[in-house]
């Protein structure tokens, strides 16, 4: 497409290609309900009605909004609505049927929760004797079969419309370049083409000539607490399709819950034993109990078909024989630990090779990628047979972390259980170490991260005796503006407190800490940590793109190196300058753990006073870089060209699923919660299933009748193939010369009406074709025949911009001139090739239009035409990011206004020439200049701001046009230039690589392009996520996108 994007398959076109399909409506399955069900399609709810109001009660699970009470009021003056059909059966009557619900939904068959306990043999030693071994039984395993789970998700329109069979290799051809493999989509990587290709290269089955094709799974777990008070916790297992688009799956409730794992708690094995349960024990019985309800999972149902498929008819309509296929396990360290049976922080940390302690700081070296490579760990008979020979010690007698075990199990940090996985899939060439991918969230944003932030607040503890760098530090922390819809938000009054803060809020303090920190330390240390923060940040930027290409993943390799290089010079030169010691909140939880540990053996009124007792003083604490965490950042390029981009499998999205969890519980009696929480699951996916099959009904029934059955359609979003948006109506207008003169003396509005018409007839003149230089300053007889109407200028509050972003989406900023969201991006037009900086900042004072009359052709040839304009004042670029000779940047652009006494410091431009929003923090290290006049929003002063560029990820790769593929544009399909009303002098001359589309039409071609090559067209706008945020990185989580 115009983009340079291309698929490349290997076996011939695809049968179907489900990108095509908008809606529902177009893979409607045969309704084979049972004979009961076919009369009423709402069953086992007797009528739409009630239905109704029991989707409205069951589906949402926070607390009542607004909005709820329109969608409640929809419901009741819906024409299929009537409040009559709500006394034909009582609410308990239906509740009751849910218990058959196995048997009569259909797509649902034997999908349902089944409840099973866990049995684990735990070893009683006898002190090197003859031991015995007791069964212990765990109760409350809930799981649902992983082979119906699968088939009900294929046979599922409403789950599996987009689904990809066929997977390809995405490639990139940009104009002038070779050919890059482009990474994204998990069905698109080269796991799945690999086990796509091993699948057809299976014998035949016999009598089968159906296609073949992969259902890729995924999984996440990890152990949550069902509330804030109290020990409820539960154990899910979540599934999701690798064949699914990731902007589809990720979205939060949209994953399949399968599984509830059990947890033997330390007082019932003290009941069963006798004896009170040591931490080896256990560690021991955590493992084997998950291990042994995986072995329950992976069933001999499963085992059948990963061996030989399942035949099914998926909802596009084709019979397929499916290989089910494990790809990715996303957890955290702790549940890799038990899911790769390793030692927690063993001499061998690592889930995925057998790299030793001492050489974790040695990451990004040559010699590191080597020993990644040759020190991988592998699921071969030499590990079994250890595990089974340490097994048989303890079966002698010995304790489970007894010291005999170490000769067979230390060396690669192998614990004596035996691995469910490896046991039922290892005949299948599944090694268990290649699913363990990386996880974003722990690893670095609660881990490098979290820890590096923290010993910085430490070297500022330990500047002055005071707290004067630290107050410094929060102070300026408070002073940063928030961004987009939830990218940044306001920051907590006591960031350096770092008080109940998630791994959101340090993502966001990562984001915005190089103007916060700077000037703090004293030079030369204040420089080393500004190129260490930006290397950090720079490389989170990178590592959360939902889009990367052979070029950015090698620029990520060569900021890894950098990373640790920088990390092991801040350790020994910044580190060893100063005397650092324990925050107040380290020193305080010592001591409540110290008072903890000593208050065992004594009653509870000592215990409650040594528990309340002042903590120690603060002890001498050092930067440390012992930690795994730091290691597993040398896999993540690997694990992108594997599996696609870290949005696909980062464990964020299993946090977010937690969400989901919890509201579930708390509409639970808080008795078993476990099992009503699984039947929860399992209503709300019923009560999906009815809404589905009733729109497909309901669209069929529309073609027969005029009478439609649905709600009021909302008001359309703004459309996607436009580049901006204002409003129809203004919020107020005032004359011209008023405006002027109710402003006297401002510097500001200085010849305002001669430049305002000097813009809009250059924008005229454009329109009919004018090129760039011949767009000059007008005649005065010109200006005389541009009439504008009633001379009023019309104010608007709020311009929404549309763009593309470098995933080759549509996106969307809202410029506010009176928030602090208010500063744009626009191209430069004095660039020329091989300069350095593409762009010029601008602040947007108002956003108006004015209706005008072009009367230079004539009276005959004049017609009232309507002029958007934004009113602007310019920054100018006074430090770039890069002074270095390979001209990669390590620090952030910073702008200033131009001076006051500058007639060209205020400008006009067309909002056709705003490529996006943009994020300016102070620059902290500036003085104040004097304030512009009565007008400017911030009058009194004028401080230089930072451009920050790692506030999102399609903000950051505006500085990599070479890697950002919406970004770039072929010749041919470049626009016309435009330059807006702004003085050469504004910005210093600087290179642009690639230019933007910046007028309605060539973004409108930009959609199409879009939709061709299967893309979502659709407006979205940067949140969390989540992208989200993105939260979240879920739409919370998401973070940042």
């Amino acid at each position: 497409n115009v983009f340079g994007l291309k698929r490349r398959y290997t076996n011939g076109f695809p049968i179907t290609d489900p990108e095509v399909f908008q809606d529902i409506s177009a893979v409607v399955v045969e309704d084979k309900l049972p004979s009961h069900a076919t009369e009423n399609i709402f069953w086992p709810y007797p009528n739409y009605s009630m239905f109704a109001l029991a989707e409205y009660h069951g589906l949402d699970e926070t607390n009542k909004t607004k909005n709820d009470l329109r969608n409640l009021t929809s419901i009741i003056t819906d024409p299929a609505f009537q409040p009559e059909d709500l006394k034909k059966e009582s609410w308990e009557s239906i509740e009751k049927k849910f218990e058959s619900l196995e048997e009569d939904v259909p797509y649902d068959k034997q999908a349902g929760w089944k409840e099973w306990s866990v049995f684990v043999e735990i070893p009683i030693s006898r002190n090197g004797l003859e031991g015995e071994t007791k069964r212990l039984e765990v109760k409350s395993l809930h799981y649902r079969s992983l082979v119906e789970t699968l088939r009900n998700a294929l046979e599922n329109p409403e789950s599996s419309k987009d689904f990809v069979y066929e997977p390809y290799e995405y490639i990139w051809s940009p104009h002038g370049q070779q050919d890059q493999r482009v990474y994204g989509e998990m069905y698109s990587s080269q796991a799945f083409l690999d086990e796509h290709a091993k699948v057809q290269a299976l014998p035949p089955e016999p009598g089968c000539d159906l296609p073949r094709a992969v259902a890729g799974l995924m999984f996440w777990s990890d152990s949550t607490h069902l509330s804030s008070f109290g020990t409820a916790k539960i154990w899910p297992l979540y599934m999701m399709l690798a064949n699914q688009s990731k902007y589809a799956r990720t979205r939060s409730g949209t994953c399949h819950h399968v599984a509830f794992f059990p947890s033997a708690s330390g007082y019932f094995i003290r009941e069963f034993t006798g004896r009170t349960a040591t931490s080896g024990m256990m560690t021991h019985c955590r493992r084997e109990t998950i291990h042994e309800a995986w072995r329950i999972l992976l069933d001999d149902d499963f085992l059948r078909a990963y061996e030989h498929g399942m035949v099914v008819k998926c909802s596009d309509g084709i019979t397929r024989r499916i290989y089910p296929r494990i790809f990715t396990y996303s957890a955290d360290y702790l549940e890799k630990v038990l899911i790769a049976t390793i030692r927690d922080k063993g001499q061998c940390p690592c889930p995925r090779c057998l790299i030793k302690k001492s050489d974790i700081p040695k990451l990004g070296t040559p010699g590191d990628v080597k020993r990644r490579q040759t020190l991988a760990r592998r699921d071969d008979e030499s590990r079994r047979q250890k595990v089974q020979e340490a097994r048989d010690i303890i079966a002698r007698g010995y304790v489970v972390d007894s010291q005999r075990l170490n000769p067979l199990l230390q060396e690669q940090s192998l614990v004596p259980t035996v691995n469910a996985f490896s046991q039922r899939l290892s005949q299948f060439g599944f090694d268990f170490h290649q699913m363990l991918v990386v996880d974003l969230l722990h690893e670095f944003e609660l881990g490098v991260w979290k820890s590096l932030f923290t010993h910085i607040v430490r070297l500022l503890h330990a500047v002055t005796s005071r707290q004067d760098a630290v107050d410094e530090l929060d102070r300026r922390f408070r002073s940063i503006p928030t961004f987009g819809r939830d990218v940044i938000r306001n920051f907590d009054n006591n960031v350096s407190g770092m008080k109940k803060l998630a791994a959101r809020n340090f993502e966001d303090i990562l984001q915005c800490v190089i103007p916060a920190v700077d000037g703090l330390l004293p030079d030369p240390h204040n420089g080393a940590v500004m190129k260490l923060l930006f290397t950090l940040a720079h490389w989170h930027g990178l590592a959360k793109l939902r889009m990367h290409t052979d070029s950015s993943l090698d620029l990520m390799d060569i900021l890894t190196a950098e990373m640790s290089t920088s990390l092991q010079k801040f350790k020994q030169d910044t580190c060893q300058a100063f005397e650092t010691f324990e925050l107040p909140k380290e020193a305080e939880a010592r001591a409540r753990r110290t008072a903890r540990k000593a208050a065992t053996d004594v009653d509870t009124c000592t215990k409650k006073r040594k528990a309340s007792s002042p903590p120690s003083s603060r002890r001498k604490k050092v930067f440390s870089m012992a930690s795994v965490k730091p290691h597993f950042l040398g896999y993540y390029t690997r694990h992108i060209r594997l599996f696609g981009t870290t949005d696909s499998y980062n464990t964020q999205i299993g946090e977010s699923e937690h969400r989901v969890v919890k509201r579930r519980y708390a509409k639970t009696n808080k008795v078993r919660p476990t099992s009503q929480i699984a039947r929860h699951e399992r209503k709300h996916a019923h009560l999906k299933a009815i809404r589905a099959r009733f729109e497909a009904k309901k669209l069929k029934a529309e073609k027969r009748t005029a009478k439609r059955l649905e709600v009021e359609p909302s008001l359309e979003p703004l459309d996607p193939t436009h580049h901006h948006h204002i409003g129809v109506e203004a919020n107020s207008s005032i004359d011209v010369g008023q405006f002027v003169r109710g402003h006297r003396g401002d510097p500001a509005v200085k010849d305002f009406l001669y430049h305002l018409k000097e813009h809009i007839l250059c924008q005229i003149d454009r329109d009919s074709g004018a090129s760039l230089q011949d767009c000059t300053p007008h005649a005065q007889k010109e200006r005389d025949a541009l009439f504008i109407q009633n001379n009023r200028l019309h104010f608007h509050c709020v311009l929404q911009v549309n763009y593309t972003t470098y995933d080759v989406r549509r996106a969307q900023d809202s410029v506010n001139p009176r928030t602090d969201h208010c500063t744009i991006v626009l191209f430069d037009p004095h660039t020329t090739p091989g300069q350095e900086h593409p762009y010029t900042y601008a602040r947007v004072v108002k956003i108006f239009h004015v209706n005008v009359i072009d009367s230079r052709m004539g009276a005959r040839n004049a017609y009232m035409q309507r002029r958007d304009v934004l009113w602007v004042r310019w920054f100018t670029v006074t430090r770039t990011s890069s002074a270095r000779k390979d001209r990669r940047p390590h620090r952030l652009e910073k702008v200033a206004f131009l001076p006051k006494t500058n007639n060209e410091a205020f400008g006009f431009i067309s909002p056709d020439d705003v490529v996006c929003g943009c994020h300016m923090i102070p620059d902290f290290t500036s003085d104040p200049s004097p304030g512009l006049g009565t007008l400017y929003l911030d009058s009194l002063i004028e401080k230089p701001n930072t451009v920050s560029r790692f506030a999102d990820r399609d903000i950051l790769m505006r500085y990599h046009p070479n890697f950002a593929v919406g970004h770039a544009r072929p010749p041919f399909e470049q626009p016309t230039a435009r330059e807006p009303s702004k003085p050469s002098s504004a910005v210093q001359p600087v290179s642009v690589e690639e230019d933007e589309p910046d007028s309605s039409d060539d973004e409108s071609g930009l959609a199409d392009a879009i939709q061709a090559d299967g893309s979502e067209s659709k407006s979205t706008t940067h949140s969390g996520d989540s992208d989200e945020s993105d939260d979240g990185q879920s739409e919370d989580e998401s973070d940042n996108d």
